[in-house]
């Protein structure tokens, strides 16, 4: 029977930041009384709509972890659903970079045997380096389950 590990979302961290950063560009707009203030106005207004299609992403992002395998839900309007069985798995890493590590997040790699998929990155994800532990591990159990006589 399939057993559910754990389900996460990438972090909320990083899109703060960016609704903060829109925020602040938006009071500088009004504090400015000049053309330059139409041109900011209008890049706050591209970087509020993309910060939008970020947050909607994130929130109709879910990584779900399974004694068996890992899904990946996907999707808005259309849905897609990618799933790797753990036996499939080859190494799983974290990855930080140097903003990622402003907000305390970072990414886990998962290296896969299955021909179609490859490699899957969970995005922005708070303690990868605890997420990417548990996805080994439970890979690991998988396969010497399966190797045992």
């Amino acid at each position: 029977m399939e057993e559910i590990i754990f389900t996460i979302r990438s972090s909320m961290r990083p899109i703060i930041a960016l609704y903060i950063l829109v925020f602040l560009l938006f009071i500088f707009t009004i504090i400015l009384h000049s053309f330059f203030a139409i041109f900011i106005g209008f890049i706050t207004f591209i970087i509020l709509i993309e910060v939008i299609i970020i947050h909607l992403q994130r929130n109709f992002t879910i990584y779900t972890l399974t004694s068996d395998n890992i899904k990946f839900r996907t999707g808005i309007i259309g849905k897609r659903v990618t799933t790797i069985p753990l036996i499939k798995i080859q190494d799983v890493t974290s990855v930080f970079s140097i903003t990622q590590r402003l907000f305390g997040v970072g990414n886990v790699l998962i290296e896969s045997a299955a021909e179609r998929i490859g490699g899957v990155r969970l995005r922005n994800i708070e303690k990868p380096e605890e997420y990417a532990k548990q996805i080994l591990e439970a890979a690991r159990n998988i396969q010497k389950g399966i190797n045992q006589p």
